[in-house]
């Protein structure tokens, strides 16, 4: 009678899990780029989607301290499309951050 409670506790536990993992990822970014005024060195990045959906944090693994905030909007998204995707634009010689996309979360300069 026991397990018969502990297998829905553990689906829970596992699908919050799940749901959890898709909300945070990992990204190497092998140069430097900058948005909104910042400069942010080469490094692995932690992409982070807000608990409230509005929000996407960019935050160096190296440096924590070059962390962005961005505020996303919904997007239409195929089941062909990557979880993450993020484009830069060079501008005078230099990398800006163009878009972010996790999910169907993205945020657009």
């Amino acid at each position: 009678m026991r397990f018969r409670f502990m297998v829905p506790a553990f689906l829970l536990f596992v699908c919050a899990a799940c749901a959890f993992a898709a909300d945070t990822t990992l990204v190497n970014i092998p140069f430097a780029f900058e948005s909104r005024g910042q400069r942010f060195p080469p490094s692995q990045y932690e992409v982070r989607l807000s608990e409230d959906r509005h929000h996407l944090t960019l935050t160096s693994r190296d440096v924590p301290a070059r962390s962005m905030f961005l505020t996303v909007s919904e997007t239409d998204v195929t089941r062909y499309d990557p979880t993450l995707s993020i484009s830069f634009e060079t501008i005078a010689g230099r990398r800006q951050l163009f878009s972010i996309r996790l999910g169907s979360y993205q945020y657009r300069y």
